[in-house]
């Protein structure tokens, strides 16, 4: 922002960044609990494409365990993708379709990691919806992003997961192997930092905040943001 104003105050500024609903979720889960479940939750289309993810996956499944225990699904409009599950021969590929808002986040708190894919190359400096509500679902997550981008800023901000280079298919498919393996020694919890901070009850507080200090005097409206 200070770049694209740089008559504002580097100090002035105030960033509110979108969030989740606190509500609980029962999560959903239909596997059974010795697989290892890997989730992206999502559209695909022509810009965003899972390639890179099912042959990272296929990489992955040279391991004998993870190819017998691991299960890649994608929910969401697929945008004609499911036939890339050829991609990786053998594998536990799945395809679900379009579901519910209150699915999709049922889905993702039943997941064993949730994987965020960004495969656009252009505005990555934005943060995903979507990774927000990978927070609440407090599952570990796996981002195949630009690691400059804002997802790789939130993950490494929270600690909510790991980082790699979506066009990087070895990387990849070793940060899924792992994955697989902290699942499988027992470490499938979400250690992270205050994510709380990013619930949108916290988020409209502080902007109700930010509102009271512009109306009492402690900043000036014109360099609020």
């Amino acid at each position: 922002m200070h770049e694209r104003f740089p008559e504002l105050e580097r100090s002035r500024l105030v960033t509110i960044t979108n969030g989740f609903d606190d509500a609980p979720i029962q999560p959903l889960r239909e596997q059974p609990a010795e697989q290892c479940v890997f989730r992206y939750v999502g559209m695909l289309n022509e810009r965003r494409h899972p390639d890179p993810l099912i042959v990272a996956f296929a990489r992955a499944a040279q391991d004998p365990q993870f190819r017998q225990r691991a299960v890649l699904e994608f929910v969401g409009n697929a945008g004609g993708h499911e036939r890339k599950a050829s991609l990786a021969p053998g594998c536990q590929i799945k395809f679900r379709g379009q579901v519910s808002r209150s699915d999709s986040l049922r889905l993702m708190a039943g997941s064993d990691v949730n994987v965020l894919l960004q495969t656009i190359s252009d505005g990555q400096d934005v943060v995903s919806g979507k990774a927000f509500d990978y927070l609440h679902a407090r599952r570990p997550i796996l981002a195949a992003v630009d690691e400059a981008g804002g997802d790789a800023w939130l993950i490494r901000d929270t600690g909510a997961g790991s980082v790699v280079r979506w066009s990087d298919s070895e990387a990849l498919a070793r940060e899924l192997l792992e994955c697989f393996r902290r699942r499988e020694a027992g470490s499938s919890e979400l250690a992270t930092a205050d994510i709380e901070r990013f619930s949108r009850r916290r988020l409209t507080a502080d902007l109700a905040r930010l509102f009271d200090d512009v109306v009492q005097g402690v900043v000036e409206p014109a360099r609020a943001s």
